[in-house]
Parts: C-alpha cells; sequence; structure tokens
C-alpha cells in the first residue's frame, strides 16, 4: 500500500535570489565573512552588499525597471557579481557576455538580447569597433572599497 503524500506550498509568491544569498546572510550576522576571494583581494558579504545596494541604484536611475534586460559585459570579477546580483535585486534580467566575443555581443544588442541597458569599464570602441546607431549611457560607477571605520 503506498503512502500518500500530503505537501504544503513552500515557494514563496516573491522570490530574489540575491536577498537570499546576500542580505539574509549579512542578517543573520555573517556580514564580516568572506564572500568572496579575488587576485590579492578579499571581499566580505556588507561589502559585497553595499557593492550591489550602489549598482542597484544607479541602474534603477538609470530607468532600469523590472523584467527589462541588462547587458553585462564585464571581466570576471567581484564588480561582475555585484552588477550580476544588482540587476536581478531590482528586479531586471542580467545578461553576462563574454567580452572576447565580440560577434556574440554584436547579435545580442541586434536581436536576441534586446538589453535595454549596457554595463562595461571597457571602451566601447575597443569592445566593437565600427558600431553604429547604438544608444548607450555613458555611466562611471564607483568601485573603490570604502574604509572600515568600525574597527
Amino acid at each position: 500500500m503506498e503512502k500518500e503524500y500530503k505537501y504544503e506550498k513552500f515557494t514563496p509568491e516573491y522570490y530574489n535570489i540575491t536577498s537570499k544569498l546576500i542580505d539574509a546572510t549579512v542578517e543573520k550576522g555573517f556580514g564580516d565573512k568572506i564572500a568572496v576571494y579575488y587576485k590579492d583581494k578579499t571581499y566580505t558579504y556588507k561589502e559585497m552588499q553595499s557593492m550591489i545596494n550602489r549598482v542597484g541604484n544607479a541602474l534603477h536611475l538609470l530607468g532600469v525597471h523590472m523584467e527589462e534586460r541588462v547587458m553585462l559585459v564585464l571581466y570576471d570579477s567581484p564588480e561582475a557579481m555585484a552588477c550580476f546580483y544588482a540587476a536581478i535585486k531590482i528586479g531586471a534580467i542580467p545578461i553576462p557576455v563574454i567580452i572576447c566575443i565580440r560577434a556574440m555581443i554584436s547579435v545580442l544588442l541586434n536581436t536576441a538580447g534586446h538589453a535595454r541597458s549596457f554595463v562595461t569599464k571597457i571602451s566601447w570602441k575597443k569592445l566593437m569597433p565600427g558600431a553604429k546607431n547604438l544608444n548607450i549611457w555613458k555611466t562611471r560607477l564607483s568601485w573603490e572599497r570604502k574604509p572600515n571605520h568600525s574597527n
């Protein structure tokens, strides 16, 4: 005889992976734990949360809305992670693109991606020489780490 399985709805109506991975970790008191090792630097959960929130606010101020695509043409780095999670946190859809594949970027820009926004630290002319008729916002986000005065 087979048991009848009873289950409860466990999926929340709204779920944000950035809140679950970063914000909840900080709220639980683990904010000073290392979240990212990158080259010769480390970044705590609090530092990543701060970076993610700054990028999210910048995207919001630039007019990025929920369910809009944000193309991320960045080298693998904590800044790229912050942009990815910031887009998710504000409800946008991040499209990470491998920098070295210029043809992929061109296709995504012109057809499949329909990205409303574009985030990069690379000169657009170097990335896509000869590109025309592109509406790109040039924005400089500060990645500088603020000194921790809590010690």
